[in-house]
């Protein structure tokens, strides 16, 4: 019988957007952000497979969505059921508020983008978001579009006809819709 629930499957069988959070939340391979306040931002790398990768870690900061204000990246094995946690200043090499913790006049930036990289094919295995102002702040405008900086590939941010506040990146790429979508629904970012 259809009706609300607290089930992932709607009646018909198809996936409710909780479905898509849980399997990026989930998923073996993970990229995460936490914030360490004045200690800055740090970004945690997690495999829970049983067999060691070969990953490149990218992370950007994004003014508008779309200028890279600072950047940083790093190419290293990953251990199996292993964790690395690395400081975004080490990954850019020098001093970077990218937590806005510091208050320095206006931020600097909207949005921190870590993406874990595969050595061996290329593919993005775990992508997560930083946002130093909160979700709630306009930063951008409503149903704006932007590019990320990006080499291999092609993406966009877009934040939706609602803006930031009730939406979360939705990326479109070229890479296969079964792996995470061609957009994702409203999830929690930068977790």
């Amino acid at each position: 019988m259809p009706g609300p629930g607290w089930g992932v499957i709607d009646s018909t069988g198809e996936p409710k957007p909780v479905w898509y959070a849980m399997r990026r939340a989930f998923r073996p391979v993970q990229v995460v952000f936490t914030d360490e306040g004045t200690n800055g931002l740090d970004v945690h790398v997690i495999n829970e497979t049983d067999a060691a990768l070969d990953v490149e870690l990218e992370v950007v900061c994004l003014r508008g969505g779309k200028q890279q204000v600072v950047s940083g990246s790093r190419a290293f094995k990953l251990a199996a059921r292993d964790t690395e946690r690395l400081a975004c200043t080490a990954l850019f090499g020098a001093f970077f508020d990218a937590t806005y913790a510091f208050r320095f006049g206006p931020p600097a930036h909207d949005a921190s983008v870590a993406r874990l990289r595969s050595l061996a094919d290329g593919a993005i295995l775990a992508e997560s978001f930083h946002f130093p102002c909160g979700r709630g702040r306009r930063c951008m405008t409503q149903g704006s579009k932007h590019h990320l900086p990006e080499t291999t590939a092609t993406g966009s941010l877009t934040s939706g006809p609602t803006g930031w506040r009730n939406r979360c990146i939705s990326m479109s790429k070229a890479i296969e819709p079964t792996t995470i979508g061609s957009t994702l629904p409203p999830v929690r970012c930068g977790v």
